[in-house]
């Protein structure tokens, strides 16, 4: 069970990552989305709210429209900067829930349309959401799925949407399930710079600016499988500067192996997929744990929820990272094919906030 601020986090994550233009399918979700943070009778932003009583307002430009043609008008496409959460048009104004809910940001035909009417709107008219589709079609006059009125009423919820994920940027933050900066060694988010498909010419390395000393390595991620041509290609390497501390590999029937030369004896746990991890095409989530214990290394190894644990008896001591290996084996080569949504990696393995990210990821990428 996901809770309230997990909730929140991970559908605010989902609003900060919605493009430019999104479909009638994608502006349904997404209102959806909206509709449960800001409407429902105890709005999620209101319940989660009561805990960390942040104060929560929204930009408005009321001011600034754009044209679009046949009496259709979109207010308030201001410049804002989604990358930073920040609104750079200092004419902006910033206001509470309440009145935000309030304001007009479209026009039809003479009709005009506040965020509530919007979100309502579009939940109810495009997507597929259709839970009150008969009240709705009293709310305006107009045709809805009309090509130009369905545009606007889908870069008016990208508006929206990028609006809300200012205000609730603290609130949300609070309800992260990730650990403090400092604890961090990588996070790759694809939401807001696209999925990165990796094939057998395709991988990515990435250099620290410092070693990375510690005595516990985690690595979450979603990942999507596809075909594979070789016995064993790499997802995932971590290094220090002489050697792989380990390399997480694929096998063409969807085995995972982890590989560890922390200590003085190398280690190795098979995965065995039994038909869990395929059919091609289906989200995963991954997690490795390697934890120093004393003189000896625990390992886990977790694919959807299926865990498998070693210890590994050597001697063992603290580790130096240098580099992050994406999708290749030590010679450059790779033979696997796989798109990556989200990677973190961290300087430690606490429980709880391995449950609390394995939670948001189920939540937010609809693993089964």
């Amino acid at each position: 069970m996901i809770s309230e601020e997990l909730t929140l986090f991970a559908d605010w994550s989902i609003l900060c990552s919605c493009p430019e233009m999104i479909d009638e399918i994608r502006a349904g979700e997404i209102s959806l989305k909206l509709r449960r943070l800001l409407l429902d009778g105890n709005s999620l932003l209101n319940f989660v709210n009561k805990k960390f009583k942040v104060k929560v307002e929204f930009p408005i430009q009321s001011f600034l429209a754009i044209e679009m043609g046949n009496g259709v008008k979109i207010y308030g496409l201001g410049d804002l900067n989604i990358g930073n959460r920040t609104l750079q048009n200092r004419a902006a104004k910033l206001v509470r829930l309440e009145k935000y809910l309030k304001h007009v940001i479209l026009e039809i035909n003479d009709e005009k349309l506040t965020v509530k009417d919007v979100i309502n709107l579009v939940a109810n008219q495009l997507g597929g959401v259709h839970f009150d589709a008969i009240k709705a079609q009293k709310v305006v006059k107009f045709d809805p799925r009309s090509p130009l009125n369905s545009l606007a009423l889908r870069r008016a919820v990208v508006k929206i949407a990028k609006v809300v994920c200012i205000g609730l940027k603290e609130l949300a933050t609070r309800c992260s399930p990730f650990p403090s900066y400092d604890d961090f060694i990588g996070h790759y988010d694809a939401g807001h710079k696209g999925v990165i498909g990796f094939d057998r010419d395709h991988w990515m390395e990435v250099e620290y600016r410092e070693p990375v000393q510690c005595n516990s390595i985690t690595a979450t991620a979603v990942l999507e499988l596809g075909l594979q041509e070789i016995p064993e290609a790499v997802f995932l390497s971590m290094q220090n500067q002489d050697a792989e501390v380990f390399k997480l590999s694929f096998t063409p029937i969807g085995d995972a192996i982890l590989d560890v030369r922390w200590a003085e004896n190398n280690a190795r746990i098979v995965w065995e997929d039994k038909k869990r991890v395929r059919p091609i095409g289906k989200n995963i989530f991954v997690c490795v744990l390697m934890k120093r214990i004393g003189n000896r290394v625990k390992l886990g190894l977790e694919i959807n929820g299926i865990k498998m644990t070693k210890i590994i008896e050597a001697a063992a001591h603290d580790v130096k990272l240098t580099r992050s290996v994406i999708g290749a084996d030590i010679s450059g080569g790779n033979g696997a094919s796989f798109r990556l949504k989200e990677l973190c990696l961290l300087k430690g393995a606490d429980d709880l906030c391995l449950d609390a990210i394995k939670k948001y990821s189920i939540y937010r990428y609809n693993l089964r």
